[in-house]
């Protein structure tokens, strides 16, 4: 734990805490204890500077643990907030958290609609729309 910047400890309780907050309102089970040889993902919420090292590589400097290079597959657009590093099928793998500005999406440039499909009404748009259909055919 001494090796372990003060932030990504309390990442770790924050989602320890987030989870037995989630049991007890019932909406998931009780968090699972992590076996041990198998490793936790770190979140470093602060402090992430990404740079570029060229075409395919690029490189994080971690808090207390020095630089890791991973490859480079997507153009980030936008600010890097956090990263998160863990490991999945013995090799190591780091997520980096954007904020990037609203803008609205799709070829039509209006307001994405979330759909519901219902038993009673069809469908229910996020904008309040309702779509009568008949669901089941004989």
């Amino acid at each position: 734990m001494a090796n372990l910047p003060a932030q990504t400890a309390q990442q770790i309780l924050a989602d320890l805490d987030l989870a037995w907050q989630r049991c007890w309102s019932g909406l998931a089970r009780e968090p699972a204890l992590k076996r041990k040889g198998r490793p936790v993902g770190l979140r470093f919420p602060q402090g992430v500077q990404v740079r570029r090292l060229n075409r395919r590589w690029g490189a994080l400097p971690l808090p207390k643990l020095g630089e890791a290079r991973f490859r480079w597959t997507r153009p980030l657009t936008g600010e890097v907030k956090s990263a998160t590093v863990c490991c999945a099928a013995g090799q190591w793998h780091v997520a980096l958290c954007l904020e990037m500005e609203d803008r609205p999406a799709g070829p039509n440039r209006l307001a994405p609609v979330g759909v519901d499909r219902g038993v009673e009404i069809a469908l229910v748009t996020s904008d309040g729309g309702q779509f009568h259909r008949e669901m089941w055919t004989p």
